[in-house]
């Protein structure tokens, strides 16, 4: 007799533990289908935003006119003068001494 009541209480603390586990399942099932909602706005959010800047991006920006020449036509057509030669300096080697 003593043993029927101890099966028949844990078999009452299993059926309350697998109701609470259900409940806690259904939790998390609504907690997983918020999350899921958040996560689809959050996409379309930035789905749009990439989209804008993307457009915003694509449309060619002005360039301004390019500037006139301020030279006459002969003066451009004149060569240009050389640049200047740089004094040449020898390699430290041929500073020193060969002979020891």
């Amino acid at each position: 007799m003593q043993l029927q009541q101890a099966t028949a209480q844990d078999v009452a603390n299993l059926k309350r533990e697998i109701e609470q586990l259900k409940v806690k399942q259904d939790q998390m099932a609504t907690d997983n289908a918020k999350a899921i909602e958040q996560l689809k706005a959050k996409l379309e959010d930035t789905t749009r935003l990439l989209a804008k800047v993307s457009e915003q991006s694509a449309v060619p920006k002005a360039s301004p006119p390019p500037a006139a020449s301020t030279q006459s036509p002969q003066a451009r057509m004149r060569p240009q003068a050389p640049p200047p030669r740089r004094h040449y300096y020898p390699p430290r080697w041929q500073y020193y001494d060969d002979e020891w």
